[in-house]
């Protein structure tokens, strides 16, 4: 049994390695931004609990 695999041209192997690239790139960015965003919840969520900490 032989499975078709498509050959790509290498103009096309680059693009799509382009894309996975900047796929992850922005993945590594959103959750940098995330995590970001929930330090800052919990600091403000303390702040309200107890009041501004020092």
């Amino acid at each position: 049994m032989s499975i078709p695999f498509p050959k790509f041209t290498p103009a096309a192997q680059i693009a799509i390695i382009t894309t996975v690239h900047r796929s992850l790139d922005s993945a590594v960015q959103l959750r940098a931004d995330a995590e970001a965003g929930w330090q800052a919840s919990k600091q403000w969520f303390v702040e309200q609990l107890l009041g501004p900490v020092q």
